[in-house]
């Protein structure tokens, strides 16, 4: 989840992380996007979900 607008949801076996920008809290599990590349490459704002598959490769994405 981009943002830190709440925990995501987490199914069975997954794991969850937060993608903030720099200055925000980031908490456990938070990933802080220094220079702004994880936005830009998903056209994120904040509150976006994306699923990233085991394999590396996106699941779900939100749609444009």
């Amino acid at each position: 989840m981009f943002g830190s607008t709440g925990h995501p949801p987490a199914g069975p076996g997954t794991r969850r992380y937060t993608v903030v920008r720099p200055g925000a809290p980031a908490g456990a599990g938070g990933l802080i996007d220094v220079d702004g590349h994880a936005y830009a490459a998903h056209d994120a704002v904040d509150g976006t979900r994306i699923l990233v598959r085991p394999d590396g490769y996106l699941g779900a994405t939100p749609a444009a």
